[in-house]
């Protein structure tokens, strides 16, 4: 229930409790119709889909047949798009509206999911990526959005293991994360490749699935997987990576790319390194696209960037902190997988009987 606002000194530290807990601050403005979604765990051990308002309280819990990684939001604002985590084969569709279940969908025969997916700007389709497990090669899959998701093609995303993936500003263009890490469900979650690793950014057109650019990291850096991207307000690539060699290792984990450039880590992010412990689960931009932030689950952090100086500008700590979208505020709401959320904006929290697992998307209200 609602208290009074507390300092970020307080927040941050109260937050690191158990899950199951009373809700102890309300995040958010009483009467915000603005939802969020994201894959959960009960305590009973039951993967959901939850949506929850602003305040923090979940109004819609969707039983999945197995652990959820991200979820699309479609343009009309209402359409949700839940994904399976890799290797998994699912794919609700919800429309958080009518708090309804309307149906589900697979990929192609010897594909799964990467636990992504995006909307075209009218709507009309869904492109995910997936693995064409087989070969090892990365597709992106295009699905008819009013033919019921039926799937009606798929592009080559230039690399192994895509992850994200997300449209540009110009409407026509899909930017992929090419993480370079091969899998197969035969093998659960092995990575069979780390020695031949060759992460990248992909761009493709939306319309075609030509490439028309592709950026790699310099050979010296090919065991940082490029993961999960967020776009900035002036059209930046921001990239989060996740290290696959020893964690004792100081490595850069944060870059932001820009269309004709060289891809090159920001270098403040190799001071995250140790605090992150060389993981970055979840990037995500402000409504503006003026801040980005950056978590990491396995080292309880938050870090906020300013994307014009791609400055460090707020640092702050929660228990398995991983999802993160932006707030009607223009902060973020952060969730953690004890149940916990912190709202920077306002630095308040509040917890939930639930825990939160990697994502986190925003719901226009």
């Amino acid at each position: 229930m609602p208290s009074p606002r507390l300092s970020r000194r307080h927040v941050v530290t109260g937050l690191l409790g158990l899950v199951g807990t009373p809700l102890f601050v309300s995040v958010g403005e009483a009467g915000s119709k603005t939802l969020y979604v994201g894959g959960a765990r009960t305590h009973d051990g039951t993967y959901v889909a939850a949506i929850m308002d602003e305040a923090g309280m979940v109004v819609m819990r969707q039983p999945l047949a197995g652990r959820a990684h991200d979820s699309a939001v479609a343009p009309d604002g209402h359409t949700v798009v839940v994904f399976a985590r890799r290797p998994g084969r699912f794919a609700l569709v919800i429309d958080a509206r009518a708090r309804k279940l309307m149906q589900a969908f697979e990929p192609a025969e010897e594909r799964h999911f990467y636990g992504h997916g995006v909307f075209s700007r009218d709507g009309r389709l869904l492109y995910t990526t997936e693995n064409a497990y087989e070969t090892g090669d990365g597709r992106v899959g295009v699905y008819d959005v009013k033919a019921g998701f039926r799937r009606i093609g798929e592009f080559d995303t230039g690399g192994i293991g895509p992850h994200q993936l997300s449209l540009m500003p110009d409407g026509g263009t899909l930017v992929v994360a090419n993480g370079g890490i091969m899998t197969h469900p035969d093998y659960g979650r092995r990575k069979l490749n780390i020695p031949q690793m060759q992460p990248s950014l992909a761009y493709l057109d939306a319309r075609t699935g030509k490439i028309v650019e592709q950026v790699r990291l310099p050979d010296a850096q090919h065991l940082l997987s490029i993961r999960h991207l967020a776009i900035d307000k002036a059209g930046g690539v921001w990239f989060g990576m996740q290290y696959q060699g020893a964690v004792e290792d100081r490595v850069p984990l944060v870059g932001c790319h820009r269309r004709g450039e060289k891809l090159a880590p920001i270098e403040a992010s190799l001071g995250l390194s140790a605090r992150f412990r060389n993981y970055v689960g979840s990037v995500a931009a402000n409504r503006d696209g003026s801040r980005i932030a950056t978590t990491s689950p396995r080292g309880d952090a938050i870090v906020i960037w300013d994307a014009h100086s791609s400055a460090i500008v707020r640092e702050g700590r929660l228990r398995d902190a991983c999802g993160v979208a932006g707030t009607d505020a223009g902060g973020f709401l952060v969730t953690g997988g004890t149940g916990r959320l912190w709202d920077t904006a306002r630095d308040t929290g509040a917890t939930t009987d639930i825990g939160w697992d990697n994502h986190l998307r925003r719901i226009e209200g």
